[in-house]
Formats: C-alpha cells, sequence, structure tokens
C-alpha cells in the first residue's frame, strides 16, 4: 500500500466516523424533541409517619406527583389501581383540591389515612397512578413493598386502638 492509499483509506475512515456521528446526534436531537411535548410525570409513594405533640402518631401513605414536563400539567386525580380498578385518593397535604395545576419541576402530594383503606380491594393495589386533564394516566413502579408494610402498620394500630375501649 503506497501513500496514497493510506491517506485515502484514513479519509475515508473519518469520513465514516463523522457520518456514524452525526447520524447519532441526530438521533438523539430527534429524541428530545419528541419528549419535549410529552406529559412526564414522576409518582413517589411514600410511608409517612404524621403526629403532632402528646398525640399517638399515625402511618399515612403519600403519593408525591412530580411535573417533569417542560409545561405546566394539570392533574385531576391521584390514586391506587390494580389491574381492572381504581382508588382515587382525593386529600392533598396542603389542603388544596384535586384538580391541581402544576408548573414544570413542581410537585405536590396526596395522602390517605388508615381509615381511607378500609376496603376489601386494598390489597388488590399494585400502583399508584395519576390522570392529567388532557387524558393522559401515568403508573408508577410497583409498589408491593409500601403498600404491605403501610398494610401492615395500620393493621397493628387499629388493634391496639380496638384493645384500648
Amino acid at each position: 500500500m503506497d501513500w496514497q492509499q493510506a491517506v485515502t483509506l484514513w479519509v475515508a475512515i473519518i469520513g465514516a466516523l463523522t457520518g456514524l456521528s452525526g447520524i447519532a446526534i441526530a438521533f438523539l436531537a430527534y429524541q428530545r424533541e419528541r419528549n419535549r411535548d410529552k406529559v412526564r410525570l414522576r409518582l413517589v409513594v411514600m410511608n409517612a409517619l404524621v403526629g403532632g405533640p402528646g398525640t399517638d402518631p399515625e402511618h399515612w401513605l403519600t403519593i408525591e406527583v412530580v411535573n417533569l414536563s417542560t409545561f405546566p400539567v394539570t392533574v385531576r386525580s391521584v390514586g391506587l389501581c390494580s389491574q381492572n380498578w381504581q382508588m382515587p385518593v382525593f386529600r392533598t397535604t396542603r389542603g388544596e383540591s384535586l384538580p391541581h395545576r402544576l408548573g414544570s419541576r413542581e410537585s405536590f402530594e396526596v395522602y390517605c389515612t388508615p381509615a381511607s383503606f378500609r376496603e376489601q380491594r386494598f390489597a388488590e393495589m399494585r400502583w399508584a397512578f395519576a390522570k392529567t386533564a388532557c387524558g393522559v394516566q401515568v403508573l408508577s413502579a410497583p409498589i408491593t413493598e409500601q403498600l404491605s408494610l403501610f398494610a401492615r402498620v395500620s393493621g397493628s394500630t387499629d388493634s391496639e386502638e380496638s384493645g384500648r375501649h
């Protein structure tokens, strides 16, 4: 191989790498632009211990809704769901009512006390959900661990209270 063929080979390799990197950058730009107008919410389910001075603490299940979109989103309902049933939760931690408008990167929390879930269907719940005004429903990751802990703790609180009366 003489020097002209070597230079030609190197120019071809550099051109191919430049072309491939250009395709990769264009694809990433396309994905970013496509997701820019998409509703993106994050749902964080937590167990909270709530109580004031001189009172027995109570276990609540809270669902934090975070708007990851670049535009405001109106959340119409938040709750828990199973394969074929939904249980909405209506109480917010700040006393606001639903629907609730969230700006970009804003969040709010809803909560439910153990008394909210005396129903038998509570054991079927597997995910948290949020529905927006535009009809988008977002599900959380499976929350069976948080729900079993909540049921176990709230069940022990109920038996203690019934033993006192």
